[in-house]
This record gives structure tokens, sequence and C-alpha cells, in this order.
């Protein structure tokens, strides 16, 4: 969440695998400090994905009570039935402060990009509001260690050839 007097427009982020919006948030934060203080960033994890321990334990939401149904947040159903109760949990939020309803505008990454078509079509009062949608294919957050980012980096921008390496390594090793 980031402090705002009252933002006309929300930057919704939806990640794909491994489903953290933790790994954006670098990201989010310089593009909303350039946008200004009209606009503010939400970002929500994959249903059972985070970066601390007992957000990933689904297990232990099960045993707390037997009825509830630990798969459901596995299931891609799931993660839109999640995705749709962030968005109106947001939503909410302005009412709850009396604000404005916002405008949207809602940024993927691969999968992220299934959930968000499917909450427009589940929700033509979320799909009303939204201004923009934008697919985010590459991955772009890259705090790896200096050799793995060089590496990537290379692989990233020679596409053919490491297509073409590795389909060698997949023949090679069904030899």
């Amino acid at each position: 969440t980031y402090p705002v007097q009252c933002p006309h427009t929300v930057l919704v982020f939806i990640p794909g695998n491994p489903g953290l919006s933790e790994w954006y948030i670098r990201s989010f934060t310089e593009t909303i400090r350039r946008l200004g203080p009209a606009y503010a960033a939400r970002g929500v994890n994959l249903a059972g994905h985070g970066l601390a321990d007992d957000l990933v334990q689904v297990e232990a939401y099960q045993e707390e009570d037997p009825d509830r149904k630990a798969c459901i947040p596995w299931s891609v159903d799931g993660q839109v039935v999640h995705k749709v109760a962030f968005m109106d949990q947001l939503l909410s939020e302005f009412r709850q402060q009396s604000m404005p309803q916002p405008q949207l505008i809602l940024v993927t990454h691969s999968i992220g990009a299934h959930f968000v078509q499917r909450i427009c079509i589940l929700r033509p009062d979320i799909l009303k509001i939204t201004k923009l949608i934008l697919h985010l294919t590459p991955f772009i957050r890259m705090d790896a260690p200096w050799p793995e980012r060089s590496t990537l980096d290379l692989l990233a921008s020679n596409p053919w050839t490491s297509i073409a390496i590795a389909r060698r390594l997949i023949q090679l090793m069904r030899w």
C-alpha cells in the first residue's frame, strides 16, 4: 500500500508464476513515484503464495478447519475467485474512505493475464472501470546475483540462439 491523498487511478498487479507481487515492489514504487500522487499501486499474490512461511502453508489452513477446501487456491478457478475477492476488497477500501471509485490499470504477467481476462468476463463492473490492461511478458524482476543475472540477460537478448541451444540439449538428453 502506498500512501496517497486520493488517487484517481490504481495500478493493480496480478503476477504469474511464482506468484509473488513482492518481487515487483521496486518497479511499481518507481512507476508511482514518476506518475505522481494521483496514482496508487496494489498487488496481489497468487493464492497460497507469498514470502512469509505461513502464507504458503495451505495444509495448515485446512488443519485449522477440516471443512475448508485447501485445494481451491491451487486450481485456476480458485485463483480467479481469489483475485475477484481482492478486487472487491480494493474497491471497498475506496468506498469505506468515502473516496471516488478509481479507474483501474490492470498489470499482469504470464498466467496473471488469464486471471485478468476471466475477471473482466465475470465482472462487467470491474471491466467498466478498467481503462487499460498491460500484459507484461518479460520477467521484470532482476535481483539475481551477478553471474545468474548476466546469464539470464545474455539468453534473453539472444532468443533464437537460446532456443537452438535448448533444443540441442534436449536432443542430447534423449540419447
